[in-house]
């Protein structure tokens, strides 16, 4: 918060860009060994599990890292990252996947009457 007690937004607030710098730099190693470990077991890794830990956590921050040493503004590092981490197709098939799930149930709902 300012002076007056209005919080700025949270783009504009240089603690976040700090944690964010500090998460990605300091968790990479580990989690990138973690993923290299649990991709040996992929075979017993749902494809929505799959999406969250390798495309999701993964992508997100190996993009944001790479972002960020090649000298791109915190806040474009982030837009990117966000951008190749929707753009993964295992990402994408889980979002279809709980599109489709959501018409389904609503389908379901109107057929045995009791939809709102």
């Amino acid at each position: 918060m300012d002076a007056v007690g209005v919080r700025m937004p949270w783009q504009e607030d240089e603690r976040v860009w700090e944690h964010l710098d500090r998460v990605a730099e300091e968790s990479w190693p580990a989690v990138k060994d973690f993923l290299d470990v649990l991709a040996e077991h992929n075979d017993e890794i749902s494809a929505v599990g799959q999406a969250l830990m390798f495309a999701g956590i993964g992508r997100f921050l190996a993009s944001y890292r790479r972002a960020r040493q090649e000298g791109m503004p915190a806040d474009e590092a982030l837009s990117e990252a966000v951008r190749q981490v929707h753009g993964d197709n295992r990402i994408q098939a889980m979002m279809q996947g709980a599109v489709h799930q959501l018409i389904d149930n609503k389908v379901g709902e109107v057929m045995n009457g009791s939809s709102e």
